[in-house]
């Protein structure tokens, strides 16, 4: 059966009507029995706190304040440095008057600390009667805790025994159980060491019953010591049961209060439990610290109630709640069906619109003349109508020009994505191409130099050498912009010390600056860390730049390079480098201009000094890559302050040895060679291009070593089976077995070759950094680019065969 919506909206409001009630019965119903158990648990623990004040005031208060009297009382001293019998009856007699006035008080001692603890005045109490033991009857007590304990105490310090209804000997007595608890107090001479103790027994009898007085007779007291032995329960049979033989202890009760007891809650505990006639008891926990030293300086202190006293109000007040939801949901229920009727006509009427409006009918006139908010939906309705028309065609014209948007878009990213492919592809190859040539130009450059020539012919070698180097520089310039460009530039963070790393700048441009006949210096603040991590090869590469732009553009003066430190924040380092020059200066309105690709200040600038414009637009690159930013200041014809700031960080240890930064070896100078022949050794070079093949061995025997060639990495491994060597220097390109292939073979046990571990240096004319992790992926022990700088190769020699020396 189909309901309408009058039906459905009478039952909706009826049901809403209805939950409202009960729910409403149920939270006040539940906020009553809320508040009267939160009553019942503060009057618990109001109670609870004032049982626990008495305690204190009993056990620490009124007993520390007598044996602070008999302690210094002036007979107790003497008669323990001497033995008196008239100071022992003054004292026998201040016993009793003690005793009588405090009638828990069963039994107060005077002990000495020699002689084992002898007792030396007794008074025990019989009922009403008073006894002084004399003679043989007084015993030693020397080795009873109450004795021993006491006696390590300080003046007015106060010591309190377990609370036990055996006597003082350990033994249960069945027919007499009297719970006691022994407190004592040093009698301390004018040595301030103790002569002995005054030892008081307390029947704590009527304790128990002072405890509970003026409280509710509903209140049980339950008490236990700091382990929760049951000292008093509302179950005889419980009580004392740890000195009776019967191990219980109330945590397994009221299991709330262990973590009371184990210290893991430090405020009340409130907990259930049912007792032994099957009654609900709640009851409010208390620790109570006593300010004494003590077998157990805690006791925990419980008061329960039934439960049915909680709940005796709460059953009074809940027919009453439950009569008023009953009559509450009666009304609502005719409310509803009255109001359903009365609102749902026009909603009726604005359905059957909404109907013919989906069935393509958006002009239907609602016949409402209504001036309230069922006509203004009418209305709005009907506009609703004429805006979802016009709307659904302009959406159906936008759709389309965004699909057409969205496919232009991705041909475009597409055709970027190729381009930047074939860019990359083509500036390896180029690189590739380029190097190997240049190898060979600047190998048979430097073999050249090394013959003799007349003056115009060294001129004219040394031009050569240093345009092919200029167009290596060239070079990884544009390698370097294409890779940031591409955001393939990765940087490295490796230890390098900056002291070195400024040095030796200094130190590789200083024949530049000496040929110009000017000073170049650097100084480096107290306060900037000398062991640093970071790209050192790129820091030097910036500052590199810097000073060679500083040189060129310098005629007459000094160049000055300084690094202070910018702030500190944690390991990271933020340091700033200035290059000042006395050269011709830039104009302002050129300064942004100068950090462009392949823009200088003024085109007469490339016609008198050279240079490409890539330098200071990598350096701009670089620095921000580092995390900071570069900027410059200058006077035409008076200099310039170019500026730049790098975020690194410091090394953990700055104590240890200096980390040297990476690259130390190409700062030697390219006239000298390093003596590597500092043993004999066996070098075999795999390298497919002769010229390349001629400039090496030509080097390398030169500098005493035994050199074999092969053209290909099928050859190489032919002499590797046949022959032993100490290092290989493998190119990574080359036919019918390239260097990969043949390394892999080398490192492969199961091969033939003699030695499988040997050091191999991987030469290629692929300059990338993804080339350099390649070589040493597929096991190769280090990598030079093309063209090799024959220092550096020589260097990289002498550090593995020196590595396989000491091995």
């Amino acid at each position: 059966m189909r309901l309408g919506i009058a039906t459905k909206l009478a039952l909706l409001v009826a049901l809403v009507a209805m939950t409202t009630a009960m729910f409403t019965g149920l939270f006040i119903s539940h906020v009553s029995e809320t508040l009267l158990v939160n009553s019942a648990k503060t009057k618990l623990l109001t109670s609870t706190q004032i049982v626990s004040r008495r305690i204190q005031t009993m056990l620490q208060l009124e007993a520390g304040r007598n044996l602070k009297v008999l302690a210094n009382h002036p007979a107790a001293q003497a008669t323990l440095k001497k033995a008196d019998p008239d100071l022992d009856n003054q004292i026998a007699t201040l016993f009793r008057l003690i005793m009588e006035a405090n009638p828990t008080y069963f039994q107060i001692r005077l002990i000495a600390a020699d002689h084992h603890g002898q007792e030396r005045v007794r008074i025990d109490r019989h009922k009403s009667s008073f006894t002084r033991v004399m003679g043989d009857d007084l015993r030693e007590q020397g080795h009873f805790p109450h004795v021993s304990e006491t006696l390590r105490l300080a003046a007015g310090e106060t010591y309190m025994s377990a609370v036990s209804i055996k006597h003082e000997r350990g033994a249960y007595d069945s027919g007499s159980e009297l719970p006691s608890v022994q407190v004592a107090m040093p009698v301390i001479g004018d040595t301030g060491h103790a002569l002995g103790v005054v030892v008081i027994s307390i029947d704590i009898t009527g304790l128990f019953a002072k405890l509970t007085e003026n409280l509710p007779k509903s209140f049980k007291l339950i008490l236990t010591n700091g382990q929760g032995d049951i000292l008093l329960h509302p179950d005889s049979a419980k009580t004392f049961g740890f000195d009776k033989g019967l191990r219980v202890l109330i945590q397994d009760e009221f299991p709330a209060i262990r973590d009371l007891i184990e210290g893991r809650v430090d405020h009340t505990v409130f907990e259930s439990a049912r007792d032994t006639h099957g009654d609900q008891l709640v009851a409010a926990f208390v620790r109570q610290k006593i300010d004494v030293t003590s077998v157990d300086d805690s006791f925990f202190l419980g008061l329960a109630q039934p439960a049915s006293v909680l709940h005796e109000d709460e059953q009074k007040i809940r027919p009453i709640i439950w009569k008023s939801v009953l009559a509450f949901s009666l009304a609502g229920t005719i409310a509803a069906v009255l109001l359903a009727r009365f609102m749902t006509r026009p909603i009726n009427l604005l359905n059957i619109a909404a109907q013919q409006f989906a069935q393509g009918k958006t002009h239907h006139e609602l016949p409402l003349e209504q001036q309230d908010e069922i006509g203004s939906l009418a209305l709005s309705f009907q506009q609703m109508q004429q805006q979802i028309s016009q709307q659904l065609v302009e959406l159906d014209n936008e759709i389309a020009e965004r699909k057409r948007a969205e496919e232009k878009l991705l041909q475009a990213k597409e055709i970027a994505e190729a381009a930047s492919i074939a860019k990359s592809r083509f500036l390896a190859n180029m690189s590739h191409e380029i190097r190997t040539p240049m190898s060979g130009v600047i190998g048979m450059t430097d073999l050249l130099l090394e013959t003799p020539l007349d003056p115009i012919q060294r001129e004219y070698a040394v031009l050569v050498k240093k345009s092919g180097r200029e167009l290596l520089h060239l070079l990884n310039e544009i390698l370097d912009l294409s890779k940031i460009e591409a955001q393939k530039f990765e940087l490295e963070s490796i230890p390098f010390n900056l002291e070195v790393l400024v040095a030796g700048i200094v130190e590789l441009l200083a024949p530049k600056v000496r040929e110009k006949s000017l000073s170049l210096e650097y100084r480096i603040a107290p306060d900037v860390p000398r062991q640093l991590l970071g790209d050192a090869g790129r820091l030097r590469q910036v500052v590199t730049n810097l000073i060679s732009n500083a040189v060129k553009f310098t005629h007459t003066g000094q160049i000055l390079l300084q690094a202070s430190l910018v702030r500190e924040e944690g390991d990271n380092v933020t340091v700033r480098f200035e290059v000042h020059d006395s050269g011709i200066g830039i104009p302002a309105d050129k300064f942004n201009l100068i950090f462009e690709p392949f823009a200088q200040a003024d085109t007469s600038t490339t016609r008198s000094y050279g240079g490409t414009g890539l330098g200071l637009s990598i350096c701009k690159q670089l620095v921000e890559l580092m995390g900071g930013s570069i900027w410059v200041e200058s006077v035409p014809g008076e200099g310039s302050v170019f500026r730049f700031t790098v975020v690194l960080k410091r090394q953990s240890d700055e104590t240890g040895t200096p980390a040297t930064d990476s690259g130390q070896a190409s700062m030697l100078p390219a006239t000298s060679l390093p003596d590597t022949a500092c043993w004999s050794a066996r070098i075999l070079l795999a390298e497919d291009e002769p010229t390349i093949r001629l400039i090496i061995s030509t080097v390398l025997r030169r500098s005493g070593y035994q050199v074999d060639t092969a053209k290909n990495g099928t050859k190489a491994l032919h002499l590797l089976e046949q022959n032993r060597y100490d290092l290989v220097l493998m190119d990574c390109m080359m036919p019918e077995t390239d260097g990969y292939i043949a390394t892999a073979v080398i490192r492969d046990p199961s091969s033939a070759v003699r030695c499988h571990d040997l050091p191999i240096i991987a030469l290629t004319a692929n300059a990338m950094k993804e080339d350099r992790e390649r070589c040493l992926t597929s096991g190769m022990n280090d990598y030079l680019s093309k063209p090799v700088d024959m220092v550096e190769l020589l260097a990289m020699i002498q550090k593995w065969l020196g590595r396989g020396a000491s091995q």
